[in-house]
């Protein structure tokens, strides 16, 4: 396999690829980061992987407490300064094996101060905060006021960052343990100062460990709505220009030389790019033909095998669908 390609600033160096109707194998070059054949059964980024790392600071009732340590009944203090009780507390682990098998459920480590700071100067969160890759959490955006994002997708390689788990020592029995909080409906809790999102059952209750307990405790329980409290940002442009504010909050440079691979040709060119200097920022790519723009798009797309290879957390794939016709292909960073 070949070294990944570097590219330069905008204009990039030109990647040439034969008219499209002479390709046999299909393969334009293999990138040392491309799976290999026994990563196939290495599970997509589930969309239900959320809860609070065991050792997170809740703030309740009687102040900031361990999340592992809260119980059925216990009172929580809501992002509005409510005080609700708890309902039910989701327990989920998983062992070391596990986790080497399946490093998409790594946590999100937000540093202090990543989420900027609260109306009293205060930074956000105010120590390390440790969360599942899809836990929601709310930030400002101008289009719809507070919205919820999942941590990973404002990993920005500085100080949002996929963490790196330890192997489990001896006579450890799990790597990694999750906590998740329920109330009567979907709200946002604070977590190390950070408005974090409480559980909401979309049918994902199976995930934890404990899901019989729910059924016993509550018999007669009506089937959840499953209503976000807040507007959720799952993709889109919306959520590219908050990841766009992150990335530059923490004093990434843009604009740098761009590692990229093209990978596979079926009907499309795949493959990622990704600025070292700002990995936590998606590159905007060209892909032209004879000289015209055929499509500006970000490099975001998440593939568990560039999160393994440790590239921006695993969202620098794209794909750009191409015209049967042949011609002079080339990507370039957009300008």
């Amino acid at each position: 396999m070949s070294e990944p390609a570097q590219a330069s600033a905008a204009p990039a160096v030109a990647v040439d690829v034969p008219e499209l109707g002479t390709l046999r194998s299909g393969l334009l070059w293999e990138s040392s980061y491309a799976a290999a054949p026994g990563d196939a059964g290495v599970a997509r980024e589930p969309v239900h992987a959320g809860g609070f790392v065991a050792g997170t600071r809740v703030l309740t009732g009687s102040g900031e407490g361990r999340v592992e340590a809260l119980r059925v009944g216990d009172t929580v203090v809501t992002r509005a300064g409510m005080r609700r009780q708890v309902k039910w507390v989701g327990r989920r682990s998983y062992g070391a094996a596990t986790m080497a098998a399946n490093p998409h459920l790594r946590p999100v480590l937000f540093r202090p101060g990543s989420l900027g700071v609260d109306k009293a100067g205060v930074a956000v969160p105010r120590t390390e905060l440790r969360l599942a890759p899809m836990h929601m959490v709310a930030v400002d955006d101008a289009a719809h006021g507070g919205v919820l994002v999942p941590a990973a997708a404002l990993v920005n390689g500085v100080t949002i960052l996929r963490e790196a788990l330890q192997p489990a020592g001896a006579g450890t029995a799990a790597a990694l343990f999750y906590v998740h909080v329920e109330l009567n409906s979907h709200d946002m809790v604070l977590a190390e100062g950070v408005a974090a999102e409480t559980f909401v059952d979309a049918g994902n209750r199976v995930m934890f460990h404990n899901a019989a307990e729910f059924a016993a405790l509550y018999p007669r329980q009506a089937p959840a709505d499953g209503r976000p409290c807040l507007h959720r940002l799952l993709d889109g442009f919306a959520l590219e220009r908050l990841r766009t504010e992150f990335g530059a909050r923490a004093s990434a440079a843009v604009g740098g030389p761009v590692r990229f691979a093209l990978e596979r040709w079926r009907g499309a060119l795949e493959g990622w790019a990704v600025d070292p200097a700002a990995p936590g920022v998606p590159v905007e790519i060209e892909v032209l033909i004879d000289g015209q723009v055929l499509a500006r798009l970000p490099a975001n797309r998440y593939r568990p095998d560039l999160d393994q290879a440790g590239l921006a957390g695993g969202r620098c794939g794209f794909v750009c669908p191409l015209p049967a016709k042949g011609g002079h292909i080339a990507i370039r960073r957009a300008a």
